[in-house]
């Protein structure tokens, strides 16, 4: 009898201290999850709301070593502050896409100047690299006649020595001056770049 006694009573006193252990874990991993919560919460209305913990303490009526200490989890915060957390994080509606969202109107006109700067300075841009490309092909050509005269003459007689030599050291130099244009090739690649960056800014106009 005292026997049986005496092993109910163990196996009670391992039950509990089970138990103690489970809900002593629990209340652990409460702690944690909750921890990280309040540290993410504040994470997102400061990184939102572009403000410090300086700032929102303020706001929430705190003081700024307080809420270090809750940012880094030594504290825990109280009703009122959460609310108030809470309430701005709500406001964001961060299930709404951010193409839905309407800009201010101070900064509609903002980014409309900007595109109209930029696009004056693509049209600069474009304008030298056209220029530049006309100026290209024309020393080209006159490059690519003069190289073709030098290679006529050499074929004909009545020239010293002294006069081949003159017209192969042109040719040569012309060759150089042929191999030098073409760089042509990268400013077009340049110039159709700016186009198509000009024309993407237009239209985004337009969309709007």
């Amino acid at each position: 009898m005292y026997k049986a006694v005496h092993q109910i009573k163990i196996q009670s006193e391992k039950v509990y201290k089970g138990v103690h252990q489970n809900e002593t874990h629990f209340k652990k991993v409460y702690r944690i999850t909750l921890k990280s919560s309040v540290m993410s919460l504040l994470k997102t209305v400061c990184s939102y709301y572009a403000v410090g913990l300086g700032p929102l303490a303020l706001f929430c009526g705190v003081s700024v070593a307080w809420l270090k200490s809750v940012s880094i989890g030594r504290r825990s915060l109280d009703l009122h502050t959460l609310q108030l957390l809470l309430r701005l994080r709500e406001a964001l509606r961060l299930d709404q896409s951010v193409e839905s969202l309407p800009l201010p109107a101070a900064l509609e006109a903002q980014v409309q100047t900007v595109v109209e700067v930029y696009l004056q300075k693509l049209n600069k841009q474009i304008e030298s690299k056209e220029s530049r490309i006309e100026a290209i092909e024309e020393r080209r050509r006159q490059h690519l006649f003069g190289w073709r005269a030098c290679q006529e003459q050499l074929q004909t007689n009545g020239y010293t020595p002294a006069q081949i030599k003159w017209l192969r050291l042109r040719q040569a130099h012309l060759s150089s001056k042929l191999e030098d244009s073409a760089n042509m090739v990268v400013v077009q690649a340049q110039l159709i770049g700016l186009k198509a960056e000009r024309e993407a800014l237009q239209s985004s106009e337009q969309a709007e």
